[in-house]
């Protein structure tokens, strides 16, 4: 689907303009001469990324010398393409579902150019939430937590044992959880990649279908850390998350501030006025069933 392939690239580097500090971006769709069988975008010149990484295991400490002289540092590389994931999956309408490395170029500079949009995901409002939820539990150590963020993803699951499923994947989501917070772990320890593997694993056990939206999700991931892994083996890719959702907090108050000087220089929209007005609905409503309810709790009292 090549129209919607376009469209796809075309919000991609728009939405990535909202946080120019990543630098993040897709090549410049031409859409005067793309169609439905063929798109026409701009040339983009840099290092493939699945090059990149052949040439550092290959060539090591002269390849790296070689990166520094067009300022490329592979670690950043790795660290900004997890917290790109982030940006996506919280932020945007959609995230890219083929991260492989061939699908990404990077440029002297450091600027990551991803390439190919015929595979996106979109998840729902719902979804975000627990993912994010999933993500800060990781952080308090509560992988019991965690867990049930994946299950309310499922949701709703077949008729099976739900507690030793749960049981089984809160065993290896610890393991997994282990793995990421040891500075001495292997560099495939420190990424989601056993957790992720654990839950395909134990759905498969458990005779349950990975919704599709999950499934893009899930495979993305997996690209995005173990990549990121590969150039950065001391990366660890909760803590990307952190860094991500800080910079997220910072972006939000930016917009809010920004827009509160223009309500107050301009005087508030009609969109202002028409949320002031649902919520006084909702005020009456909720006064009105409070009222009922002491009123009942009176009369059974007499």
């Amino acid at each position: 689907n090549f129209p919607q392939e376009v469209r796809y690239q075309g919000l991609f580097r728009r939405n990535f303009r909202k946080w120019k500090k990543v630098n993040i971006t897709a090549p410049r769709v031409h859409r005067d001469l793309s169609g439905t069988h063929i798109i026409v975008a701009d040339f983009i010149e840099g290092i493939r990324l699945k090059d990149l990484l052949a040439n550092l295991q290959s060539q090591g400490d002269d390849y790296l010398r070689q990166l520094e002289q067009i300022g490329i540092d592979h670690r950043d590389i790795g660290r900004r393409l997890v917290r790109g994931q982030h940006f996506q999956v919280h932020e945007c309408p959609f995230f890219h579902a083929d991260p492989h490395p061939g699908n990404i170029v990077v440029q002297p500079g450091g600027r990551i150019v991803f390439l190919d949009f015929g595979a996106c995901g979109v998840l729902s409002e719902r979804d975000r939430n627990l993912v994010l939820e999933m993500n800060r539990r990781f952080f308090a150590g509560d992988v019991v937590g965690m867990v049930q963020c994946v299950n309310g993803i499922m949701e709703p699951l077949p008729r099976i044992d739900t507690d030793a499923f749960t049981a089984q994947l809160e065993k290896e989501w610890w393991q997994g959880y282990y793995g990421i917070i040891d500075k001495h772990a292997l560099w495939h320890e420190r990424t989601s990649f056993r957790l992720w593997t654990a839950l395909l694993t134990t759905l498969r056990k458990s005779n349950i279908e990975l919704p599709t939206r999950m499934l893009k999700l899930v495979r993305a991931t997996l690209l995005y850390d173990t990549v990121a892994a590969q150039l950065d083996d001391k990366i660890n890719v909760f803590r990307e998350f952190d860094i991500y959702a800080h910079a997220a907090v910072k972006r939000q108050r930016r917009r809010m501030k920004k827009e509160l000087l223009r309500q107050a220089s301009q005087g508030a929209d009609d969109w202002v006025w028409q949320r002031y007005q649902q919520i006084e609905k909702i005020g009456g409503r909720v006064l009105f069933i409070v009222e009922k309810l002491r009123s009942e709790e009176h009369t059974s009292e007499l």
